[in-house]
């Protein structure tokens, strides 16, 4: 059930403007021409269950663009807050209940590539 819940929204960001690929998880090796990219990736996931049997998961989701297709980092970080921007409408208006919690900008962890991240707080 959390897994193809997970697997819902992973296709729902998808379908943002200008996104070239969105998965579940942060794998090695992700290549130039992945990008624009969304990943998915569950940080936290709470003990207990609500009534109806749902728990809370900490969703952690990477998102970014290379460097070496911009206009300079003005430019990037134009587009990464426009791209926040949507990220939090989709998940704020999907069919689970999720909550925007913060944005950590440049998270360099991948090498040429400035990835920021948006972390949500979500019942599945």
């Amino acid at each position: 059930m959390i897994e193809s819940k997970l697997q819902d929204m992973v296709t729902a960001l998808g379908q943002i403007t200008d996104i070239k690929t969105a998965k579940l998880g942060l794998e090695k090796g992700i290549s130039h021409a992945d990008y624009p990219i969304i990943r998915v990736v569950p940080g936290l996931l709470g003990p207990e269950q609500n009534s109806t049997g749902h728990r809370q998961v900490e969703l952690m989701i990477y998102f970014g663009e290379a460097l070496t297709d911009s206009d300079g980092l003005e430019s990037i970080y134009r587009k990464q807050m426009a791209m926040e921007r949507q990220i939090i409408e989709v998940m704020e208006s999907g069919p689970w209940a999720a909550v925007h919690k913060r944005t950590l900008l440049d998270q360099d962890r991948i090498e040429s590539f400035k990835v920021f991240q948006a972390v949500f707080g979500v019942v599945v």
